[in-house]
């Protein structure tokens, strides 16, 4: 139970009030976990550090933006971050990577989780304005001194969509 916080807690971390809290879990945006007698509001660390991050599923022209991770989450035994995305459409369904390196935090402080999920929407929006995206595809961006590169069968990453759904 240590990764629940109270709502005060959660609308500290979220910066709002309690109230837009208690909103949203009647909305169904950020469902509550209600305990003890008086039925308090509980929320898990990770739904918040989602909604924070703006990774709550968004619909960007027909398709579907899933975050498959919690935001940037290490990769074992390396010094790589990487966050995932489920794009699907009615037709389609891809997968997006994106992978830091914690030297980056090192070389450039300014780098922020937020800046760096920001970024890889705007380039699965691109993807999907470009009508880039394919079946079964996965595509993957490293981040380099100021942006994502787009790079083809990185070790941190085993591309496996299209031998599961075949």
């Amino acid at each position: 139970m240590n990764n629940l916080l109270s709502i005060q807690e959660a609308a500290d971390l979220l910066k709002v009030h309690a109230e837009t809290l208690r909103r949203w879990d009647r909305e169904g945006k950020l469902i509550a976990i209600k305990v003890g007698d008086r039925g308090d509001r509980k929320y898990r660390y990770e739904d918040l550090i989602k909604v924070r991050a703006g990774y709550d599923p968004k619909t960007y022209k027909g398709f579907d933006i899933v975050p498959h991770s919690s935001g940037f989450e290490n990769s074992p035994g390396t010094i790589i971050r990487i966050a995932s995305f489920i794009v699907r459409s009615k037709e389609i369904v891809s997968v997006f990577a994106f992978a830091e390196s914690m030297l980056n935090r090192m070389s450039y402080p300014h780098l922020t989780d937020d800046k760096l999920l920001k970024e890889a929407k705007e380039i699965m929006e691109k993807y999907i304005e470009n009508n880039k995206i394919e079946n079964l595809e996965e595509y993957t961006f490293e981040y380099h001194a100021s942006s994502y590169i787009d790079v083809n069968n990185p070790g941190w990453w085993n591309k496996t969509l299209k031998e599961i759904y075949k």
